[in-house]
C-alpha cells in the first residue's frame, strides 16, 4: 500500500496552533483511523521540516528562536533531524495509511530550492504527498499578523497598503511555486473563513480535509482569541519602545508576563482602519485573487467581499486617558499576581514544615496536624500557633530518640544547661574546671 503524506503549511494567522494542538492531543485516536502524527520533526509544531529546508542565508525568527544561527550547528541539526525522521517512518506498521505534518513556517520558504529540499526529505517515504494550505483574505491576515508583530515587539504604525511586499499578497504565485515542485494536483488550498468551514468550525474542516471521521472522543483545543483592541495595540506599540521583546539575547520574561493581562482586559479585533483603505488593498489583489479562484477553486474570487467590520472613517488616535486606563489595569493585575504569589509562598512554607513534621513525628497530635495542613484545609492560617507547639513536642521526641540510639558515652550526660543569659557577668555554666 502506497502511504500518503499530508503536509500542512499554514499559512500564517490561519489557526495553525489550534490545528497542531488537535493533532497532538488526539494522536492516539487518529492512529486508530490509520493517521499518524510524527514526533521527530518536533511536537506539536514540526519546525524541523523548515530547519532542513531553509537556505543558509536565511536567519529567520524561527532560526533565532531555536538558537541555530551558527551554520555548523544548523547543519548538525539538519542531519540529526533527517536521520530521526527516517528511523521513525521506517518503524511505522503497514496499517498507517496517512502521515500528517504541520508547520506554518513552511509557507515562508522563498525559493524553489528550499521547497525542493522538503520534497527530497519526504518523497522516499511516500507514494503521494499532498500540500494542505489555508488562505485568509489579505486585509484580515495583515491585521492579524500586525497584531502578532506588535505582541512580539514591533514599534511601527500599520500602513495597510505598504505593510508587505506585493508578492506576499499574491496567493496564486505562492501556490504556483509549490505546484512547480509537487505538481498542481498535489495542491489542496482551503479558505480560512468560518462561513466556509465544515460545520462552521476550523477543526472539523481540517479533520475532514485529512480524511478523519468525526469522533466525540476527540479533545478539541479551546477557542482562544489572541486579538487586542485598537487602543491596546497602540499602547503596546509605544510600550515596546521602552521595554524590548528581547533582553540579553533572550525573550524578556518581564514583558511577556504582561501580555496575558493585556489580552484579558483589552481583547479585540485588532487595529482599526477605514473601509476605504481595506477596499483599496483588495483592489490591489483583485486580479490575482480572481486568477487564484479560476486555477485552484473552480472559478471566481474565493474570498468574501464583506467589508462591514470597517468604519467609514479612520479611527481617532488613542488618548492619554486611554493609555492611563490600560496602564492602571496592568498595574492592578500585576499587584494581584504578586499578592497571590506571596500567599502561595506562605502556604508552601507551611506545607514544607508540615512535611518535615510528618517525616519525623511520632505523636498522633503532630501527625494529625501535619496531615490536615497537607490536605489543604482552608483554615490553615489558624495552624501557625499550633504548629509551633507541635515543633516543641517534636523537639522533645527527637531528643528522646537520639538518646535511645546514641552509643554509650564514657561520661554520663551533663544536665540540661539553662538558657543563655545576656548578662556578661553571669556564669558560663558547668564547663571544665581549671
Amino acid at each position: 500500500m502506497a502511504r500518503r503524506a499530508i503536509l500542512h503549511i499554514g499559512t500564517y494567522k490561519t489557526g495553525s496552533t489550534s490545528i497542531q494542538a488537535f493533532l497532538d492531543n488526539n494522536a492516539a485516536r487518529l492512529r486508530d483511523q490509520g493517521v499518524y502524527f510524527p514526533f521527530s520533526p518536533g511536537r506539536p509544531n514540526h519546525h524541523g521540516l523548515t530547519v532542513v529546508a531553509l537556505s543558509d542565508r536565511e536567519t529567520t525568527g524561527l532560526i533565532r528562536y531555536l538558537d541555530l544561527e551558527d551554520k555548523e550547528k544548523r547543519e548538525a541539526r539538519r542531519a540529526e533531524f533527517a536521520e530521526a525522521l527516517t528511523a521513525e517512518l521506517a518503524s511505522l506498521p503497514d496499517d498507517v495509511a496517512t502521515v500528517v505534518f504541520s508547520n506554518e513556517h513552511l509557507c515562508g520558504l522563498n525559493t524553489t530550492p528550499e521547497i525542493e529540499r522538503v520534497k527530497d526529505l519526504l518523497a522516499p517515504h511516500f507514494g503521494r504527498i499532498e500540500i494542505l494550505v489555508y488562505l485568509r483574505r489579505q486585509d484580515q491576515r495583515i491585521i492579524s499578523d500586525y497584531t502578532q508583530k506588535v505582541r512580539d515587539g514591533y514599534t511601527k504604525a500599520l500602513d495597510l497598503l505598504a505593510y508587505e511586499p506585493a508578492e506576499r499578497r499574491n496567493y496564486e504565485a505562492f501556490l504556483d511555486k509549490w505546484a512547480g515542485v509537487f505538481g498542481r494536483d498535489a495542491i489542496r488550498p482551503r479558505i480560512f473563513d468560518r462561513s466556509k468551514f465544515q460545520n462552521g468550525d476550523l477543526i472539523d474542516d481540517f479533520a475532514g480535509a485529512i480524511g478523519v471521521a468525526p469522533n466525540e472522543a476527540f479533545i478539541r483545543p479551546p477557542t482562544e482569541n489572541l486579538g487586542l483592541s485598537h487602543e491596546a495595540i497602540a499602547f503596546l506599540r509605544a510600550f515596546n519602545e521602552h521595554v524590548p521583546h528581547y533582553k540579553d539575547g533572550s525573550r524578556n520574561l518581564d514583558r511577556m508576563r504582561l501580555l496575558p493581562f493585556l489580552r484579558e482586559g483589552f481583547g479585540g479585533d485588532g487595529v482599526k482602519t477605514s473601509r476605504a483603505k481595506a477596499a483599496a488593498l483588495l483592489d490591489m489583489v483583485r486580479e490575482s485573487n480572481a486568477s487564484l479562484g479560476s486555477k485552484y477553486f473552480g472559478g471566481g474570487d474565493p474570498f468574501s467581499s464583506d467589508l462591514s467590520r470597517y468604519a467609514d472613517e479612520e479611527p481617532p488616535e488613542p488618548t492619554f486617558d486611554d493609555a492611563v486606563r490600560i496602564a492602571a489595569f496592568l498595574w492592578m493585575k500585576q499587584s494581584e499576581t504578586i499578592n497571590e504569589l506571596k500567599a502561595e509562598n506562605e502556604r508552601r512554607v507551611l506545607q514544607l514544615a508540615a512535611v518535615r513534621s510528618l517525616v519525623v513525628a511520632s505523636s498522633e497530635a503532630a501527625r494529625a496536624l501535619a496531615e490536615r495542613i497537607l490536605a489543604g484545609d482552608p483554615d490553615a492560617d489558624a495552624y501557625y500557633p499550633t504548629l509551633l507547639d507541635a515543633f516543641v513536642a517534636l523537639h522533645g521526641e527527637l531528643r528522646a530518640a537520639r538518646r535511645g540510639i546514641a552509643p554509650a558515652r564514657v561520661f554520663p550526660d551533663a544536665p540540661d544547661a539553662p538558657p543563655a543569659s545576656n548578662d556578661p557577668a553571669a556564669p558560663a555554666g558547668d564547663g571544665p574546671k581549671s
